[in-house]
C-alpha cells in the first residue's frame, strides 16, 4: 500500500558511518530525508581555550564534502548533541554547552541544513 501524503518521510539512523550509502539505502526504503548527529554522540569536547589550541587542526565531524550541497539542504536532518548540561550548577559546564551548541549550530549553517533538532 502507498504512503498517505505527509509533509515528509524520514528515517532516524542513529549513529551513522556512511552518510551517502545510509541515504541511498534510506531513499530506496522511500524515505525522503534521514536524521543523523551531526556530531559523534561520544565526542564529548570542552571548548576552553587550553583544549581548543590542543585540538587545533582535528576535524569537529565528517566531512562536508561527502554530501553535494543540495542533498545537505533537503536529504538530511541534523540533530545536536545531546549530553550538554545547560542548566548546571557550574558555570565552566553551562559556559561549555552553550559554546558547544554554538559551535554545532555554526556547522549546521555551514552545512546549509533546513532542519536541526535538539
Amino acid at each position: 500500500a502507498a504512503a498517505p501524503p505527509c509533509a515528509g518521510f524520514g528515517s532516524d539512523l542513529g549513529i551513522v558511518c556512511q552518510l551517502p550509502a545510509a541515504l541511498t539505502r534510506a531513499g530506496r526504503l522511500g524515505f525522503q530525508f534521514v536524521v543523523a548527529d551531526l556530531v559523534h554522540p561520544r565526542y564529548n569536547r570542552r571548548l576552553n581555550e587550553e583544549e581548543k589550541h590542543a585540538r587545533s587542526g582535528i576535524p569537529l565531524t565528517r566531512s562536508d564534502m561527502i554530501l553535494a550541497g543540495p542533498s545537505w539542504t533537503s536529504d538530511v536532518v541534523g540533530r545536536l548533541s545531546d549530553w550538554m548540561n545547560y542548566e548546571s550548577k557550574k558555570k565552566s559546564q553551562r559556559t561549555n554547552a552553550t559554546d558547544v551548541f554554538l559551535q554545532e549550530l555554526r556547522w549546521a549553517s555551514h552545512l546549509t541544513l533546513g532542519v536541526v533538532l535538539a
